[in-house]
């Protein structure tokens, strides 16, 4: 977090591998911190406005570090946003927060409102329950990513492994390109939102808009990208192959937080069904993050969600069509991580 992890003997400058441990470290330690604190805030509120710039670092003596969430102007209590239609629930509250962090639900709520995103089960169930669980992964990954140097071109100006401390698995390279591509997606999202709200420019106009161009299909493919990258990279550092001994358990509950059109877990053969559960409990992903061995019943909210959808058909990993059809569509997701069309009648 300062900059990397030590050097070698003689005070060198830290390997690629040595900065991917650390960015490892300090990724894990901010998810297994912060989901408690997010547990007890989920007894009574949703944050809805988790990214970096609303959690604080302080760096303690030695390695310690200690991490705070702050602004909770965003926050929803839990009971108005889950009930029925009103003024304070989930159906008709502004969407709020930083859209960089947005899962794809969200950015289908912001294009079409609630009426559109209902038609899609496992999509409402990702909007009403997981905002804050999978704005937690994204931070993650981005810390991870941001403390974590690229790889340097060789001398032919390709890049190249160059010398062994400066290689890291392949499929963690695809990871940190995964996450830089989505990144980069989002980014340009954000600026065009900001823009109109910064302006005053017409909303309808920009929600038509990113509509029209599919920005919920941008996302959803991209974080299904994300998370493909993230199931490889968790095998390739399963047992402290690479990252030391905190990449395994920092990947299990990437894959646990962050969502692809209500796809989620660490579980291949299960992410397709996750709508179909409650969410992850805070505890869970807390004990995930410290590295201990947990049973799907031990993820699962102990809790059913009240007001979410658990149910429908799932092919893959979340899209809808691009366009003025977009409210003629039922909620089927295909594979390649858009949503489709609807199945015949």
């Amino acid at each position: 977090a300062r900059g990397g992890a030590p050097g070698g003997a003689g005070g060198s400058r830290p390997t690629r591998q040595q900065r991917f441990c650390e960015a490892c470290r300090v990724a894990r330690e901010l998810v297994a911190q912060l989901a408690p604190v997010l547990g007890h805030i989920a007894t009574m509120a949703y944050h809805r406005d988790l990214n970096s710039h609303n959690i604080l670092v302080d760096m303690g003596d030695g390695d310690a570090l200690h991490f705070g969430l702050v602004d909770f102007g965003l926050a929803v209590d839990l009971a108005s946003w889950r009930g029925p239609y009103g003024a304070h629930s989930w159906h008709l509250v502004d969407i709020g927060g930083d859209c960089r962090y947005w899962p794809m639900s969200a950015w289908i709520q912001f294009e079409c409102g609630w009426q559109e995103l209902s038609k899609y089960p496992p999509l409402a169930a990702e909007y009403q329950t997981r905002l804050d669980l999978h704005a937690l992964g994204l931070v993650a990954l981005q810390t991870m990513s941001a403390l974590c140097p690229q790889r340097q071109p060789n001398l032919e100006g390709e890049e190249g492994d160059g010398d062994e401390g400066e290689c890291l698995p392949e499929s963690v390279e695809a990871l940190l390109l995964a996450w830089r591509e989505y990144w980069e997606d989002v980014a340009m999202l954000w600026t065009r939102l900001l823009d109109c709200f910064r302006t005053g420019g017409d909303q309808d106009a920009l929600k038509v808009a990113c509509a029209s161009e599919g920005a919920h299909n941008i996302v959803g493919k991209g974080l299904l990208r994300v998370r493909s990258a993230a199931h490889d990279a968790l095998r390739a550092c399963a047992g402290g192959a690479a990252g030391g001994d905190d990449a395994e358990p920092l990947f299990r509950a990437l894959l646990e937080l962050v969502s692809a059109g209500g796809n989620s877990g660490a579980d291949v053969d299960a992410e397709r069904g996750a709508h179909e559960r409650p969410p992850p409990a805070w505890t869970a992903i807390a004990a995930i993050a410290r590295g201990e061995a947990l049973s799907p019943g031990d993820i699962a909210e102990a809790e059913a969600v009240g007001g979410a959808t658990f149910g429908g058909e799932v092919d893959g990993a979340g899209a809808i069509a691009n366009g003025s059809d977009l409210g003629s569509r039922r909620g089927r997701l295909d594979a390649s991580g858009g949503l489709g069309a609807a199945p015949p009648a």
